[in-house]
């Protein structure tokens, strides 16, 4: 369903910061075709609309949302619930989780059982079902200041890191 030709990555490295010769200050970033863009942001914008529409998201979602200005409003509402916290003379207890390198670990199977959950099936679901398979990459060996950082494993495509992780949790 999801066309092959779009499932190809070319991993590029970007510098980060810190010490140009250790690997761990280098980014890995997928590069895919234009064209696969244009068609994941197709399906994006539906997906977005259909869950948006059946109110499916949690209201404390706040990231890759339209309406909702992101962390901004997420640390708007925790000051907020903390402010009434102490007028109440009640306790507050923060919870910060750093989620970076998440998506290496997302389980498709998982992912796929929530949207289907979502009432995304049929071709929709085998859709999304041939977009997570068989992906390819290769690596691309960029000269940054004559280092030469190897090829990460990770390939995280933009869909994927944008909206289907909200689906996830």
């Amino acid at each position: 369903m999801f066309p092959i030709c779009y499932k190809i990555a070319k991993v590029c490295h970007i510098y980060k910061n810190g010490d140009k010769t250790d690997i761990n200050n280098y980014r890995p970033i997928s590069v895919l075709p234009s064209f696969s863009k244009i068609y994941e942001k197709l399906v994006y914008n539906r997906l977005s609309k259909y869950v948006e529409k059946l109110c499916i998201l949690n209201d404390c979602q706040f990231g890759f949302r339209s309406n909702r200005c992101s962390t901004s409003m997420a640390v708007l509402e925790m000051t907020d619930k903390i402010n009434k916290a102490m007028k109440n003379n009640q306790f507050s207890t923060g919870v910060f989780v750093d989620l970076s390198k998440a998506f290496e670990t997302l389980n498709h199977n998982i992912l796929l059982n929530k949207l289907y959950y979502y009432g995304i099936r049929g071709v929709a679901y085998e859709w999304f079902k041939s977009y997570l398979s068989n992906r390819l990459q290769y690596g691309s060996m960029y000269i940054l200041m004559d280092i030469h950082p190897p090829v990460s494993p990770s390939c995280v495509e933009s869909l994927k890191a944008q909206f289907l992780d909200r689906c996830y949790s």
